[in-house]
């Protein structure tokens, strides 16, 4: 006869992707984080008003990480028990040296001041980095 187990179907675990994100695939200026951390889905929307206020369409962004993580919550006046509380917000968390933004414009200067507009709205510190192959392309 089957015992009945406690957790009778199988979880999907989140399986790791290999992909390294200490290098630039799209832009040529970049944010990446000295300490780790975690962004909400608000802090993300910040962020890319931030750096649309300073771009105005004189260059494209990148946002590589994505809050996929939900962070739940209670309510403040409820007792204890009767379950998991709801979806609070989403989150992802980011490992040190990872570029999460990247930025492609016209000019350099422009590039760095929407970035470092950016840095200060950020819960960690953060670093500015540029990539060694487009460095020609802002002369």
């Amino acid at each position: 006869m089957k015992t009945k187990s406690l957790f009778p179907f199988k979880f999907n675990k989140k399986k790791e992707k290999n992909i390294n994100y200490s290098s630039f695939y799209y832009g040529s200026i970049g944010i990446y984080n000295i300490e780790p951390g975690s962004i909400n889905k608000n802090q993300l929307r910040a962020l890319r008003q931030a750096i649309t206020k300073v771009l105005k369409r004189r260059g494209f962004m990148w946002f590589i990480v994505y809050p996929e993580i939900p962070l739940t919550s209670k309510p403040q006046s409820s007792r204890m028990g009767k379950g998991k509380g709801g979806i609070d917000t989403w989150v992802c968390n980011i490992s040190p040296g990872t570029i999460f933004i990247e930025i492609q414009s016209f000019t350099k200067k422009i590039g760095t001041l929407s970035i470092l507009s950016c840095i200060k709205r950020l819960p960690f510190r953060c670093g500015l980095v540029f990539s060694s192959t487009n460095e020609t392309q802002f002369k």
